[in-house]
């Protein structure tokens, strides 16, 4: 099994495994440092996935973890669910290993049965941290879906995953804001500095006044706009790359047109992968550094999304409006899921109700 180490003078983890190629044994830095915490995680999981690669190698059984699942993570998922779930594989391989279970064939109900308990307890000496329960959850979903692949393909008879009984945490009930309270968020986000105030304003101007999600504020203002038809459009890309054409807000029209003139490819500067992966948990931290937190526990960005529902409503846009402007899908026993095509221009009515003066970027 591969192990890290510390090398005396050297402020990286070194990482020692046997090559399964080769069969020969390796040592080497991995570059990433000590005592930093998305370093030893990341040095983790690179020894998760050289032990995998080495347990694969030394076993004959087909299915190996190691030739498959990437592969099919990236034929069978799109957009930024596809980061989401190479994600939560890289966090599963690390059990995996841990647990030696190194084909799906040598998975058992009790192991299965351990993954939520395992990811919700803290290793940080190993780069592991504490996740909600509903992330572990989620990323035991995703292995009951590998596993349930690896039935099909014939690498094992049964997935041991079915039968585990999992409980999601209570719902979080996240509050609508009142015009005032948006107003210290917004004057709390011009105290920030940049890149994040950018940032900030940018992703809420775009959210209140569309409905949209945190990872659905930045899109390109030179391919996903048009602008020069009767109805000013734009489109975002909701959760499994999904496209939604809306009525462009007309308080955005100036600042997209800015973006244009520039040939802007962003509507504010996210470019390092590790930054967007960060950046809900940017957005967090603001929440409590202002205190939106003491009187609103559950108050975060999703809230926004929120607070338009309930404004759209409260101005009496029916339903099937609001729920194509926030792109909400239709339950799967509503019979008018295959009827409704709720049309751009109707969507226009939705705009006057959330037209904020005092919001200019």
């Amino acid at each position: 099994m591969a192990s890290l180490y510390k090398q005396p003078k050297s402020p990286f983890w070194w990482i020692s495994y046997r090559d399964p190629v080769t069969n020969l044994v390796t040592r080497k830095s991995t570059g990433l440092r000590i005592g930093v915490g998305a370093d030893t995680r990341k040095a983790q999981q690179i020894r998760a996935e050289k032990s995998l690669a080495e347990c694969s190698a030394a076993s004959p059984v087909v299915g190996r973890w190691d030739l498959w699942v990437e592969r099919f993570i990236n034929d069978q998922v799109n957009g930024r669910s596809r980061e989401r779930y190479l994600t939560a594989w890289r966090t599963l391989s690390m059990f995996l290993a841990e647990k030696q279970i190194v084909t799906p064939s040598a998975a058992t109900y009790q192991n299965c049965s351990e993954y939520i308990a395992w990811r919700e307890t803290p290793d940080q000496s190993n780069g592991k941290y504490k996740a909600t329960r509903n992330t572990a959850i989620l990323e035991f979903k995703i292995l009951r879906w590998l596993l349930r692949e690896a039935v099909k393909r014939g690498y094992c008879t049964s997935n041991p995953a079915r039968e585990v009984v999992v409980k999601r945490a209570q719902r979080k009930v996240f509050p609508d804001y009142s015009d005032d309270q948006l107003q210290k968020i917004w004057a709390a986000i011009q105290t920030e500095a940049e890149p994040d105030r950018t940032r900030f304003a940018n992703s809420f101007a775009i959210s209140l006044l569309h409905g949209v999600r945190l990872n659905e504020t930045n899109i390109n203002p030179m391919t996903d706009l048009n602008l020069a038809g009767p109805i000013p459009t734009v489109r975002f890309f909701q959760k499994g790359g999904k496209e939604r054409l809306k009525p462009l807000h007309p308080q955005l029209l100036p600042f997209f047109k800015k973006l244009q003139t520039v040939k802007a490819t962003e509507t504010y500067p996210m470019t390092r992968q590790d930054e967007r992966l960060k950046w809900g948990n940017k957005w967090t931290k603001f929440w409590v550094r202002h205190n939106f937190k003491e009187t609103n526990p559950n108050g975060c960005f999703h809230s926004l999304r929120i607070t338009v529902e309930n404004v759209l409503r409260e101005a009496g846009i029916p339903k099937e409006i609001r729920e194509s402007y926030l792109s909400h899908e239709h339950g799967h026993q509503d019979v008018n899921a295959s009827y409704d095509r709720v049309k751009v221009k109707e969507m226009l009515s939705c705009h006057t109700p959330l037209s904020r003066n005092w919001l200019t970027i």
